[in-house]
Protein backbone atom coordinates (compact mmCIF):
# COMPACT_ATOMS: atom_id res chain seq x y z
CA UNK A 1 0.00 0.00 0.00
CA UNK A 2 2.84 2.44 0.78
CA UNK A 3 4.27 2.01 -2.70
CA UNK A 4 0.93 2.90 -4.25
CA UNK A 5 0.69 6.03 -2.08
CA UNK A 6 4.16 7.03 -3.24
CA UNK A 7 3.25 6.45 -6.91
CA UNK A 8 0.04 8.45 -6.45
CA UNK A 9 1.92 11.37 -4.91
CA UNK A 10 4.49 11.38 -7.74
CA UNK A 11 1.74 11.26 -10.37
CA UNK A 12 0.01 14.32 -8.94
CA UNK A 13 3.20 16.34 -9.58
CA UNK A 14 3.65 15.11 -13.15
CA UNK A 15 0.56 17.03 -14.25
CA UNK A 16 1.86 20.41 -13.03
CA UNK A 17 2.45 23.05 -15.67
CA UNK A 18 2.55 26.20 -13.54
CA UNK A 19 5.15 26.53 -10.76
CA UNK A 20 2.50 28.26 -8.61
CA UNK A 21 0.63 24.94 -8.47
CA UNK A 22 3.61 23.34 -6.74
CA UNK A 23 3.24 25.27 -3.46
CA UNK A 24 -0.12 23.89 -2.30
CA UNK A 25 0.52 20.37 -3.56
CA UNK A 26 3.98 19.99 -2.09
CA UNK A 27 2.94 21.67 1.17
CA UNK A 28 0.09 19.17 1.51
CA UNK A 29 2.66 16.34 1.26
CA UNK A 30 5.17 17.93 3.65
CA UNK A 31 2.89 19.32 6.38
CA UNK A 32 2.03 15.88 7.82
CA UNK A 33 5.71 15.05 8.34
CA UNK A 34 6.41 18.28 10.23
CA UNK A 35 7.82 20.56 7.52
CA UNK A 36 6.56 24.05 8.27
CA UNK A 37 8.24 25.88 5.36
CA UNK A 38 10.28 24.92 2.32
CA UNK A 39 12.13 26.37 -0.64
CA UNK A 40 13.01 25.02 -4.07
CA UNK A 41 15.84 27.15 -5.44
CA UNK A 42 17.31 26.80 -8.91
CA UNK A 43 20.91 27.95 -8.66
CA UNK A 44 22.15 27.19 -12.18
CA UNK A 45 20.01 26.35 -15.17
CA UNK A 46 20.84 23.38 -17.39
CA UNK A 47 23.24 25.51 -19.46
CA UNK A 48 25.23 26.16 -16.29
CA UNK A 49 24.32 29.84 -16.05
CA UNK A 50 23.90 31.32 -12.56
CA UNK A 51 20.20 32.11 -12.67
CA UNK A 52 18.54 31.92 -9.22
CA UNK A 53 14.81 31.18 -9.25
CA UNK A 54 12.73 30.54 -6.14
CA UNK A 55 9.55 28.71 -5.27
CA UNK A 56 9.17 29.06 -1.52
CA UNK A 57 6.80 29.04 1.40
CA UNK A 58 9.32 30.83 3.61
CA UNK A 59 7.90 34.05 5.10
CA UNK A 60 7.58 36.64 2.32
CA UNK A 61 9.59 39.27 4.19
CA UNK A 62 12.45 36.82 4.75
CA UNK A 63 12.40 35.64 1.12
CA UNK A 64 12.52 39.24 -0.14
CA UNK A 65 15.37 40.04 2.26
CA UNK A 66 17.29 36.91 1.14
CA UNK A 67 16.99 37.99 -2.51
CA UNK A 68 17.81 41.64 -1.77
CA UNK A 69 20.98 40.68 0.15
CA UNK A 70 21.93 38.13 -2.55
CA UNK A 71 22.34 35.48 0.15
CA UNK A 72 22.13 32.74 -2.47
CA UNK A 73 25.76 33.56 -3.32
CA UNK A 74 26.97 32.98 0.26
CA UNK A 75 24.31 30.75 1.86
CA UNK A 76 26.26 28.29 4.03
CA UNK A 77 23.75 25.48 3.42
CA UNK A 78 24.00 25.86 -0.35
CA UNK A 79 27.79 25.86 -0.17
CA UNK A 80 27.80 22.82 2.13
CA UNK A 81 25.84 20.69 -0.36
CA UNK A 82 27.14 22.09 -3.65
CA UNK A 83 29.92 19.59 -4.23
CA UNK A 84 28.14 16.36 -3.49
CA UNK A 85 24.94 14.45 -2.93
CA UNK A 86 24.74 14.50 0.86
CA UNK A 87 22.08 16.71 2.50
CA UNK A 88 23.13 18.97 5.37
CA UNK A 89 21.25 19.62 8.60
CA UNK A 90 21.27 23.32 9.42
CA UNK A 91 22.44 22.49 12.96
CA UNK A 92 25.73 21.22 11.46
CA UNK A 93 26.49 24.55 9.79
CA UNK A 94 27.40 26.51 12.92
CA UNK A 95 30.39 24.27 13.65
CA UNK A 96 31.57 24.15 10.05
CA UNK A 97 35.07 25.54 9.50
CA UNK A 98 33.75 27.08 6.28
CA UNK A 99 31.16 29.20 8.13
CA UNK A 100 31.60 32.90 7.40
CA UNK A 101 30.49 35.97 9.32
CA UNK A 102 27.95 36.68 6.56
CA UNK A 103 26.69 33.08 6.82
CA UNK A 104 26.21 33.42 10.59
CA UNK A 105 24.32 36.67 10.04
CA UNK A 106 22.05 35.01 7.47
CA UNK A 107 21.27 32.09 9.80
CA UNK A 108 20.54 34.48 12.68
CA UNK A 109 18.11 36.43 10.47
CA UNK A 110 16.40 33.21 9.37
CA UNK A 111 15.98 32.16 13.03
CA UNK A 112 14.29 35.48 13.75
CA UNK A 113 11.63 34.43 11.22
CA UNK A 114 11.17 31.03 12.88
CA UNK A 115 13.43 28.97 10.61
CA UNK A 116 15.59 27.34 13.27
CA UNK A 117 16.06 23.73 12.20
CA UNK A 118 16.02 22.19 8.80
CA UNK A 119 17.77 20.40 6.01
CA UNK A 120 19.10 21.41 2.60
CA UNK A 121 19.42 18.81 -0.16
CA UNK A 122 21.23 19.18 -3.48
CA UNK A 123 19.52 18.27 -6.73
CA UNK A 124 21.84 17.93 -9.71
CA UNK A 125 20.04 18.25 -13.01
CA UNK A 126 20.80 17.79 -16.68
CA UNK A 127 23.80 19.53 -18.14
CA UNK A 128 25.28 21.65 -15.42
CA UNK A 129 21.93 22.35 -13.75
CA UNK A 130 21.92 22.66 -9.99
CA UNK A 131 19.02 23.13 -7.60
CA UNK A 132 18.61 22.87 -3.84
CA UNK A 133 15.60 21.96 -1.75
CA UNK A 134 15.45 23.28 1.78
CA UNK A 135 12.91 22.31 4.43
CA UNK A 136 12.39 23.89 7.83
CA UNK A 137 10.93 21.91 10.70
CA UNK A 138 10.36 22.44 14.38
CA UNK A 139 12.68 20.18 16.38
CA UNK A 140 11.19 21.01 19.78
CA UNK A 141 9.59 18.07 21.55
CA UNK A 142 5.86 18.36 22.16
Amino acid sequence: MLIQQYVDSIEQFSSLHDPAELKPRLSAQLDPIGVNAWTYTVIRNCEGCFAPRYITTYPEELAAHYIEKDYVATDPAIHAVSGGIRPVLWDELESSPAMTRRGRKMLKEARAFGLRSGVTMPIHGPGNGYTVFGASFDRTEK
